[in-house]
């Protein structure tokens, strides 16, 4: 009999925060810690993160948010729409601001390649001596959106954010967080 795949356990806020710290100052791999936070606090799918580039991203004029422009998602495509997404966590916003002030356009905001961070993304949990706790990449979404709704104890913000149709769906992604 086959087992059913295991869920990725949610990331905590703090978890998040001290890996995009210690990559963006302990070892200055700025562009993979602005992931960590954009991946974390804008909900995205691991794919979605690699696809964005400097001019997918937009900084509201108080500083305070930013939107990401994320075109054709899984999501998108059954509906037809170019998705965006705010993130209004003030860290991200201004991590990412530093990284980008001086970038071309079409630049990645990640700065390395999906292989290279995902190895980064092991060996950092491992130095955090985070290892046993199982957290993958896609940790980043669900613990995000567990956050998220936390915080503002608002399912429908979270559906919005998370860009989700049915809540059914984002409760598996916030029942275990």
């Amino acid at each position: 009999a086959k087992e059913p795949p295991t869920r990725a356990p949610p990331m905590s806020d703090t978890m998040a925060l001290a890996i995009a710290a210690h990559w963006g100052f302990a070892e200055t791999k700025l562009g993979a810690a602005v992931g960590i936070l954009l991946a974390f606090y804008g909900f995205l799918r691991v794919g979605e993160l690699f696809k964005l580039t400097t001019m997918d991203v937009l900084f509201a004029g108080d500083m305070k948010s930013l939107v990401l422009n994320l075109g054709e998602t899984k999501g998108g495509k059954r509906k037809g729409v170019l998705e965006k997404v705010v993130v209004d966590n003030l860290v991200a916003v201004w991590a990412t601001w530093l990284l980008l002030r001086n970038r071309h356009a079409t630049v990645s905001v990640i700065e390395v390649s999906p292989l290279v961070w995902r190895r980064l993304f092991s060996d950092v949990l491992e130095k955090l001596h985070l290892e046993e706790l199982a957290l993958r990449p896609c940790s980043l979404r669900r613990g995000g959106a567990t956050h998220f709704f936390v915080k503002t104890g608002s399912l429908a913000a979270t559906l919005e954010r998370g860009r989700w149709r049915h809540s059914k769906t984002a409760q598996m992604y916030l029942v275990e967080g």
